[in-house]
């Protein structure tokens, strides 16, 4: 067998050194791989998630760039240069405080992304106040996670922002029209159960009406992959809100979340099965 056939093996195998190997062999077209950076870039995330530090920072590098097919992302370059560092990787340390660098002044400079990276930086380390601040400018912006994130802040009153649910609806609703599957999923929620606003004296949402909505939030978010939106849009089925009432239906995703081990999922279908009609025995 040929070191080629050899490395090729040992990388089909899950061995990361090996894929680092056949990636760098498809990205320049060597030893008889063809130049492909698709396949390149598959197995250097096959190494990444393997946890090759090498590979991590290369991975990093790419979403800081938005090059080699990866789209630009602050959070997911973030990301792979702390795996990176974490594992002792001495390049991946230099670009992860060069990378902090930049993004707080590109975010000064106005752009939307590295604001919403600033504030998360910021809420880790446990500022919510500047978090906030870095937030809200991305929010204006049009940012659908800093959108997201205010808007969280207003339903719940979080860190400094006074609850205010109707500003929460108005800053999910940007967000979720920009296929947020969390602001989908939150607003789904908001329309479902109604929220009563002290400012203002009145019902924001709620009703048959909020509820048909709510279920097509929920559902895109559920089409996204979003665990709780599987979780609510069962609700929706099996207690017949926003959509005719389909028990069937409402297993199916209530099993979906079971299936990735979401613990309230399997307890909903261990009291659907207790009460065999499934009315009202719970609500999203």
């Amino acid at each position: 067998m040929t070191e080629r056939e050899q490395k090729l093996q040992a990388a089909k195998n899950g061995d990361p050194e090996a894929q680092c190997w056949v990636a760098y062999r498809y990205l320049f077209g060597q030893d008889g791989f063809p130049k492909d950076t698709e396949s390149a870039m598959e197995w250097y995330l096959k190494a990444a998630e393997g946890g090759h530090a090498g590979a991590q920072n290369y991975i990093g590098n790419c979403y800081e760039h938005g090059i080699k097919g990866m789209p630009q992302s602050a959070g997911k370059a973030f990301e792979w240069y702390n795996n990176a560092a974490n594992r002792g990787n001495e390049e991946a340390k230099a670009n992860l405080f060069r990378f902090m660098d930049g993004q707080l002044e590109k975010a000064k400079g106005g752009d939307a992304e590295a604001q919403w990276f600033t504030a998360e930086l910021f809420l880790a380390g446990r500022e919510p106040q500047k978090a906030v601040a870095w937030y809200a400018k991305a929010a204006e912006q049009g940012h659908p996670k800093g959108q997201a994130a205010m808007g969280e802040f207003y339903e719940l009153g979080k860190h400094g922002v006074q609850q205010d649910w109707e500003k929460a609806v108005e800053w999910y609703r940007k967000a979720a029209v920009q296929g947020d599957a969390v602001a989908q999923n939150n607003l789904g929620s908001m329309l479902y159960s109604g929220r009563y606003s002290p400012a203002h004296g009145r019902v924001v949402t709620g009703g048959p009406i909020a509820e048909a909505e709510a279920y097509q939030w929920f559902s895109k978010a559920a089409g996204q992959g979003y665990i709780l939106a599987y979780i609510n849009l069962a609700g929706c089925y099996i207690n017949g809100k926003g959509v005719s009432k389909n028990r069937g239906l409402g297993e199916q995703w209530l099993q979906k979340a079971a299936a990735q081990g979401h613990y309230g999922a399997k307890e909903a279908l261990r009291k659907l099965k207790d009460n065999m009609r499934g009315e009202g025995f719970w609500k999203v």
